[in-house]
């Protein structure tokens, strides 16, 4: 990396499969008494956009094709989240175990879970659009959201192990949602074969020496925090900036990393010293040295103002229609 080159991480794209593509084509076909409209993921495992034959609402449909001629062990670990109902995460309506897709113009077995309909997105665009940016309200109302969320999920006994933007949507009413638990712990079980998203994932998940699952979610929703307060990522994995390499300095939570980060990137980071020592605790290297969800929920920051879901859902309207006006404004020159 050339000294004093600006730290500009590319624009987050969503994660794409490795192994061959099995949502190829509109499959327009009807599984599990859904009508399956179009692929909205390409992912390890296909999510499609989905209509009901029984009621005519529309779902998400998942699908995990078998392994090796039997149920995909992620199809059941994402199941066992339909016993949480909690309006920060998304609802499984129904699971199939043994179900048929034409996919690539084969039969293949798999196993198919039905949630609701998150229908404006994700939070991917959120941050590459820069759309709750400058507004701490805001920013601290999504991140009340998100560990609400994590709570619930932890309260069950699991721990998610992969949260980053991409499985944070936004729902019917602009309220965030938690989503994708293939890759989920139980939190006194033993440690899954998923290794979390680089620049999202803490440093124990990465080396697969991780053994306190829920203070790797705290990490991961550390990373979201910074996000989310400042348009940027924090760090990029094995990159150094001016010769600095950022997550190692706050993993060792060195206050350089303050003065360093804003001076490569275009702009001040105009952030509390609240806000930094609630960042800084949330990623420090030793896991046991987190802080944990109950004294988040303590924290000077985390209770700082926030917005009703009815505000809430007005503001992002608003933004929403912004955008959209904006986008077409630019495509009519």
């Amino acid at each position: 990396m050339l000294k004093n080159q600006k730290f500009q991480p590319p624009k987050l794209v969503r994660e794409r499969s490795r192994s061959a593509d099995l949502t190829s084509g509109d499959p327009q076909q009807i599984c599990d008494n859904y009508k399956l409209i179009k692929n909205i993921r390409k992912s390890r495992f296909p999510v499609y956009l989905a209509k009901s034959l029984e009621d005519n609402k529309t779902y998400i449909l998942k699908a995990f094709p078998f392994k090796e001629d039997t149920i995909n062990p992620a199809y059941l670990n994402e199941l066992r989240f339909s016993s949480i109902a909690h309006k920060n995460v998304i609802s499984i309506i129904a699971g199939h175990g043994h179900s048929k897709l034409i996919l690539d113009g084969k039969s293949i077995s798999t196993s198919n879970i039905v949630m609701e309909y998150a229908p404006h997105g994700d939070f991917i665009e959120v941050f590459n659009k820069k759309i709750i940016k400058g507004d701490e309200i805001l920013i601290r109302t999504y991140f009340h959201q998100l560990i609400n969320g994590l709570r619930e999920i932890h309260s069950h006994g699991y721990a998610h192990m992969d949260l980053k933007l991409e499985n944070l949507l936004l729902g019917d009413d602009y309220l965030l949602k938690i989503i994708d638990f293939d890759l989920s712990c139980i939190i006194k079980g033993s440690l899954g074969t998923g290794k979390g998203t680089k620049n999202f994932r803490a440093p124990e998940l990465k080396a697969r020496e991780c053994t306190d699952f829920e203070a790797a979610d705290v990490y991961s929703a550390g990373v979201i925090l910074f996000c989310f307060m400042t348009g940027s990522l924090p760090y990029m994995e094995d990159v150094k900036f001016d010769d600095c390499d950022l997550q190692e300095l706050i993993l060792d939570n060195n206050p350089l990393f303050w003065e360093v980060h804003p001076n490569l990137q275009e702009g001040d980071l105009d952030l509390s010293e609240d806000f930094k020592k609630l960042f800084m605790s949330m990623i420090r290297r030793d896991p046991s040295k987190r802080i944990t969800i109950k004294d988040i929920m303590r924290n000077k920051w985390y209770n700082g103002p926030t917005y009703s879901d009815t505000k809430l859902k007005n503001i992002m309207e608003f933004k929403m229609a912004f955008l959209k006006s904006k986008a077409a404004s630019m495509t009519a020159f």
